[in-house]
């Protein structure tokens, strides 16, 4: 989840000094706001375009503030 957030730029904005705490905060915000996503993407290995989808979206309401 978190190389999906990289490799599509949603990190680009992030200063290298706040990645890990950016990163962090990913796994943190999808784990409660998203659970059934996580453990979708864990349990099957697999990320279909519509957890993809949902995926990028949960990274940008993180970035707005985490709505």
């Amino acid at each position: 989840m978190v190389l999906l957030a990289v490799n599509s730029g949603q990190f680009d904005d992030v200063p290298v000094s706040e990645a890990l705490i950016m990163e962090k905060a990913l796994r943190e915000y999808l784990k409660v706001k998203h659970p059934a996503l996580v453990e979708r993407i864990e349990s099957t290995k697999d990320l279909t375009k519509d957890d993809e989808k949902a995926l990028l979206e949960a990274i940008e309401a993180l970035k707005r503030g985490g709505r």
